[in-house]
């Protein structure tokens, strides 16, 4: 038997919800309480306690750049959704990547898989949106936002 225990700011967007009839399995520690069941995990939320109450978002707003939504990268072997990657020494956040892409003069921003600043001034591959929660990372360097997924960019358009 298998057991492990995981903690995340967030539920991954391809977790669906079921019913808490089918985490049936007796814990370990506890048989008494149930710990999910077969190919079911059972999640429960700090609220508040020592880790605090601070849920990680895509920022609605960012100085001149505002969030676009969620995108699909390197699908089905198409090429990158933006041309540049650039790698941000003191880690990445909506902030440092967003101010890395306007000091390269481009003015779409993609931060994906928590790590990494992409830009662009156009989008290689049409209709790439994704559903908001497909963009579910936080990021390397601040765990309050989300810097997309795997394959999922958190796009920044600059309105300046």
């Amino acid at each position: 038997m298998h057991h492990i225990t995981d903690c995340d700011y967030n539920i991954q967007g391809t977790a669906t919800q079921v019913s808490n009839s089918e985490c049936n399995m007796p814990c370990i520690g506890n048989a008494s309480l149930t710990c999910g069941g077969p190919n079911r995990i059972s999640i429960y939320q700090d609220n508040g306690g020592t880790h605090g109450n601070v849920l990680p978002i895509n920022k609605a707003v960012v100085g001149t750049w505002t969030f676009e939504g969620c995108h699909t990268d390197v699908v089905n072997g198409a090429p990158r959704t933006l041309t540049e990657r650039f790698d941000i020494a003191a880690g990445v956040t909506i902030e440092s990547c967003t101010q890395e892409c306007a000091s390269q003069g481009f003015s779409i921003a993609g931060l994906e898989f928590g790590q990494e600043c992409w830009c662009g001034n156009s989008f290689l591959v049409p209709n790439t949106a994704a559903p908001f929660g497909n963009c579910s990372e936080v990021c390397s360097a601040d765990v309050t936002e989300l810097c997309g997924a795997a394959n999922r960019l958190s796009v920044y358009i600059n309105n300046a």
